[in-house]
């Protein structure tokens, strides 16, 4: 799948149709005492619906979906969800994503490979 065609489906479940974004227990809790406060429900589903595919999909293989980071700046703040894909092949429902974990990353903390990946960001 290529970023495109990631990022559209992506921004239709954001949009259309949200109550198909899952997290994960990983994704809801994260660890904000080791300084890695998890994002709230909003702020995934606002950037998983404004934000660009940074990295390319890959096959999930436990899931059978699509493995993705979404990142979104939004005035000083970057916010960055990885997250599967997953278009069921038989029922009707319609595509569905499984949000592994998101975060806030420090403009410090970006890392050359991510820097590359800034242009693809939308700056709103």
């Amino acid at each position: 799948m290529k970023r495109d065609e990631a990022r559209e489906k992506i921004q239709i479940v954001a949009r259309h149709t949200p109550q198909f974004v899952y997290l994960t227990a990983h994704a809801r809790l994260r660890d904000p005492q080791a300084g890695k406060p998890p994002l709230t429900r909003q702020e995934i589903i606002a950037t998983l619906a404004n934000g660009n595919v940074t990295e390319n999909p890959v096959p999930d293989i436990s899931t059978g979906g699509w493995r993705f980071k979404v990142t979104r700046a939004l005035d000083l703040h970057i916010f960055q969800v990885v997250g599967v894909l997953i278009s069921p092949d038989t029922d009707d429902t319609g595509d569905k994503i499984m949000v592994i974990t998101g975060y806030e990353v420090k403009p410090t903390a970006l890392r050359r490979t991510q820097a590359r990946n800034m242009r693809d960001i939308d700056w709103q």
